[in-house]
């Protein structure tokens, strides 16, 4: 298996490469053209793609100007379907050639998935029922040079989420929403600390990030500062994930009945873990690395490391003769490690 999957990645990688020449020749082609999309700076959009599914009735038939992402395309002869994705959803679009002028079809035939359009025609409802866009005129606002991820399973590989979260913000409809959640928090968090007046009653809730514990001890503090607040921990399961929020007394409260609340609170879990263990991590590495030596006039980082890698400890430093010393490092440096630990006693 591991064999297969290593005979396949020169393929996929050969792939990947003709991809990325045939997307630079088309973006060439255009610019040879007078048609550099990259000179487009402005499209009047008069409509999003979450207005027009909310308001169809009325929008039916009627004019619009969007823009966004094309997503998929599939092509049947002289019409072609396309998705395309703005910032607050999808709407299918319908391009048939004998609607549009023939050269401006032929050239939206040759647009690439990933590639931003902006696109002018009218609302209707293809046979099958799905809102659509009947495409009069498309614009190509930006050429994608990148492929991005198949759409059957999307973006999975935590790394590549993590290190190109641009591209996790587009495939990944989740990421989005949750990121969308999480700066709708942070924001009414930093108006709250900055004394907004309209938020400057107390909080409805507090959250803690531990069991029932930390949820009395918490509750406890309240208490003593007379702060009348219902406070919850956030227990995790067997896999590190929120469970179900709990009481001072033991009362648990299962999140998975809502997935906007738990979204939410995830969230700032892991946000406060990756907090506490960043500030443990830098705590103890400073703590860790800080010697008695770092206070002696002369020693450096090297100096240091070989008297650490000669002796073992600091202990084995201090007991170690002059002499001793000069064999390590030179012999002023070793003279002024033996004067310092040796005044430090007498003191």
């Amino acid at each position: 298996m591991a064999e297969e999957k290593n005979n396949n990645a020169p393929a996929q990688e050969q792939d990947l490469s003709e991809i990325l020449k045939v997307r630079r020749e088309k973006l060439k082609a255009l610019q040879d053209a007078g048609r550099d999309p990259f000179t487009v700076t402005k499209f009047d959009v008069t409509h999003h793609t979450q207005d027009i599914r909310d308001n169809f009735d009325a929008l039916e038939g009627k004019p619009v100007s969007i823009a966004g992402r094309l997503m998929s395309k599939r092509g049947m002869g002289k019409v072609s379907f396309c998705d395309l994705q703005d910032k607050t959803g999808r709407i299918q679009l319908y391009a048939r050639k004998d609607e549009m002028d023939e050269e401006s079809y032929n050239e939206f035939k040759k647009y690439d998935i990933g590639d931003i359009v902006g696109v002018k025609g009218e609302v209707f409802r293809t046979q099958r029922g799905e809102m659509s866009v009947r495409c009069k005129e498309i614009t190509l606002l930006s050429k994608s040079l990148q492929p991005l991820p198949e759409k059957f399973h999307g973006l999975q590989d935590k790394e590549i989420r993590y290190r190109q979260r641009y591209v996790d913000l587009i495939v990944n409809p989740e990421s989005k929403r949750n990121f969308e959640i999480r700066s709708r928090f942070v924001s009414y968090l930093r108006r709250y600390l900055d004394g907004d007046e309209k938020f400057a009653p107390l909080p409805d809730v507090m959250l803690i990030d531990g069991g029932v514990t930390h949820a009395q001890v918490a509750e406890r503090v309240c208490a003593a500062l007379n702060v009348p607040l219902p406070i919850f921990g956030m227990v995790k399961d067997d896999h590190h994930h929120t469970r179900a929020l709990v009481t001072a007394e033991g009362q648990e409260i299962a999140l998975h009945a809502n997935p906007a609340v738990f979204a939410l609170i995830g969230q700032i879990q892991d946000e406060t873990h990756r907090f506490a263990i960043t500030f443990h991590h830098e705590s103890h590495s400073r703590s860790s690395l800080h010697s008695a030596l770092d206070d002696i006039p002369g020693v450096g980082t090297a100096r240091k490391a070989a008297l650490l890698k000669a002796f073992k400890s600091i202990k084995a430093i201090r007991e170690a003769d002059e002499a001793a010393l000069c064999e390590v490092v030179p012999r002023n440096t070793a003279r002024a490690v033996w004067e310092w630990f040796h005044h430090n006693e007498r003191e």
